[in-house]
């Protein structure tokens, strides 16, 4: 086995948790002729660069892009990676330290949604004349995910058992992680999981 072909295994196969910012918003659901307000508190954001239970799976691949420069190009294997998050859910004409009602969310990472492969990102290491001599950059697909809530929204005691309507505001929930959540995702792995990788390679080198 070459020292390139454990690269991926050395770099790639460590949990980083990156945190995530706090966001907050609101699904609206229209029943008959009332509309009802629903809002979000997601807090504690942890990324998980593994898979849940952090059971081990190959972590990529990587390559030379020339027989004579130093650049390295990695393809990681990001399906099964997940973000966790605490959240509370309240309606909006309530208030919300006396009907806040607590669950956690779960966000992860399915195949990529342009080639149904496992690997949503590439990383590319450039040899440079800069101070560390080195340049690491991520590109990341469009991630595709899975939303996943504990307990469910149908067994929170805020839709008072009307399933209809928790299954709309979990649509909603889901609608809204997709457009605040996913791209929080993707600039944690082009930024700060970069900036991670660089670190491993200078302490290894």
């Amino acid at each position: 086995e070459s020292a390139i072909s454990r690269l991926a295994g050395s770099l790639f196969s460590q949990d980083e948790k990156i945190p995530l910012p706090d966001r907050h918003f609101s699904v609206n659901v229209t029943e008959g002729s009332e509309e009802k307000v629903f809002s979000f508190n997601l807090t504690n954001g942890v990324f998980h660069t593994a898979t849940t239970g952090g059971s081990s799976r190959n972590p990529g691949s990587c390559k030379t892009d020339t027989a004579t420069d130093i650049a390295v190009t990695c393809q990681v294997v990001t399906v099964g990676w997940y973000a966790s998050y605490s959240g509370l859910i309240y309606g909006e004409t309530q208030p919300q330290e006396l009907c806040a009602e607590p669950f956690n969310v779960t966000i992860t990472i399915t195949k990529n949604g342009t080639t149904g492969d496992a690997s949503n990102m590439s990383v590319h290491l450039n040899a440079t004349d800069g101070l560390l001599g080195l340049d690491v950059t991520a590109v990341v697909a469009d991630l595709l995910v899975v939303v996943t809530t504990t307990p469910p929204f149908t067994n929170l005691s805020i839709f008072g058992g009307d399933k209809k309507l928790a299954d709309s505001v979990k649509d909603g929930f889901d609608e809204q992680v997709w457009q605040v959540i996913t791209p929080d995702m993707k600039t944690a792995l082009q930024g700060n999981y970069s900036d991670r990788v660089k670190r491993k390679i200078s302490i290894i080198a």
